[in-house]
């Protein structure tokens, strides 16, 4: 009798099982109920982002040294800074090493601030025998420049315009070494430069700055 007792409570448990699995109806599940750990990641802790690096994709493209007027990853000097902070909108000096086989430069200024999105404040490219621009070089180009539009669309440099209460933006100036015209698009972006530039680039650097409205 207690044999049979024990086998009749199976198959009646296994009756309800059944059942429930019929009518769809299921526990609540998933990421709102269920506590997951992330896999710890691979990345080095200094990697950069390509995304606002000068990065191509392309894993043989050398470095570029490149300086301004300003310390590596420094304020911006107010001189620098857009006229409605209060600056002179002139654009920085900058040097940056030869590169062989180099037929041009293209030089970008791109804020990489999660509110500017990318506002390129600079679009330039230069001979590849030039290694510099002088100080305030927008306003006088020099033999050979050619200035592209910028974000708001000024074929010019516009400095750092941060918008007030958005904190400290960060200021990359950009030289890719090419190795042929790179057909820069008529209203550029960051994204539309990094896809010209991918299989044209044979090195790349840049210096970087900041600035806050406070």
């Amino acid at each position: 009798m207690k044999v049979w007792n024990l086998a009749a409570a199976f198959l009646s448990a296994g009756l309800i099982v059944v059942s429930c699995s019929r009518t769809g109806k299921e526990a609540p599940s998933g990421p709102a109920n269920v506590k997951t750990s992330k896999p710890a990641s691979t990345a080095p802790k200094n990697a950069k982002n390509p995304e606002t690096q000068g990065n191509t994709g392309n894993s043989t493209v050398k470095t570029i040294q490149v300086t301004a007027p300003w310390v590596q990853k420094s304020d911006i000097p107010l001189r620098y800074v857009h006229p409605s902070k209060g600056g002179s909108n002139v654009s920085p000096a900058l040097k940056w090493n030869a590169v062989s086989g180099a037929s041009e430069y293209l030089i970008v200024m791109v804020d990489h601030h999660p509110v500017a999105k990318h506002w390129l404040h600079w679009v330039l490219t230069v001979p590849g025998d030039v290694t510099s621009l002088p100080d305030n070089a927008s306003a006088s180009p020099t033999a050979g420049m050619k200035q592209y539009p910028n974000t708001w669309g000024h074929t010019r440099y516009d400095g750092p315009a941060a918008p007030a209460g958005t904190g400290r933006h960060d200021y990359h100036i950009v030289v890719f070494a090419l190795r042929g015209d790179v057909g820069i698009p008529e209203k550029p972006s960051w994204t539309s430069i990094r896809k010209a530039v991918r299989d044209m680039t044979l090195a790349t650097g840049e210096v970087v700055g900041y600035f806050e409205t406070k």
